[in-house]
């Protein structure tokens, strides 16, 4: 009888204790899961949406690259002794992008020659050079004046006053130390 009492109170315990909840094997798939807790351990903070990303702020146009630029010079090819060549320097920006042309007398310099006799420089007087300070879109260009007044350039802004001799002369300009272009000149007596 002892037996039997015994027997039916295990039966009682089995059915009457809940199902999966053995107190002696915890079941890792019965524990009871922190939703909260687990999101957190699996998503680092505000990578578990998309958040929405600021938009680029315009640049403004940076300075010309030097590869990006072309420098072309025009002027007179005969001229008589007593005038002035005009120059015409142009500087173009070839790239693709708007940027900021800086010309001043440190980076552009045009100097006359006859030979190996250097006759005339802009680097004698940085007020030859017209300095400006501009954006040039692509394609955009840059048209600037220099006037050689036909004479011998000293340092201090002075020129000499007589007119060159007759002959050939060489005007080159020069911008960035790279780019470069000429004008070849005949000088004839003054008429």
């Amino acid at each position: 009888m002892v037996l039997a009492a015994a027997l039916i109170l295990v039966i009682a315990i089995v059915v009457v204790w809940p199902k999966g909840a053995t107190p002696t094997q915890p079941n890792a798939s019965s524990t009871p899961v922190n939703s909260t807790s687990a999101s957190m351990a699996v998503s680092p903070s505000g990578s578990g949406t998309a958040s929405p990303t600021a938009s680029p702020t315009p640049t403004a146009p940076q300075a010309c690259l030097t590869e990006n630029l072309r420098l072309s010079m025009t002027g007179s090819h005969q001229l008589a002794q007593g005038s002035k060549q005009k120059f015409t320097a142009t500087v173009t920006n070839s790239g693709t992008v708007s940027c900021v042309l800086n010309l001043t007398a440190s980076n552009f310099i045009l100097t006359v020659t006859s030979g190996s006799d250097r006759i005339w420089s802009t680097s004698d007087c940085a007020k030859w050079v017209p300095t400006k300070k501009l954006t040039l879109k692509p394609q955009a260009k840059y048209a600037f004046p220099v006037t050689w007044p036909l004479q011998r350039s000293q340092a201090t802004c002075k020129t000499t006053k007589t007119s060159v001799n007759p002959g050939t002369y060489v005007g080159k300009a020069t911008f960035s130390d790279t780019l470069t272009d000429r004008v070849v000149m005949l000088i004839t007596k003054k008429a």
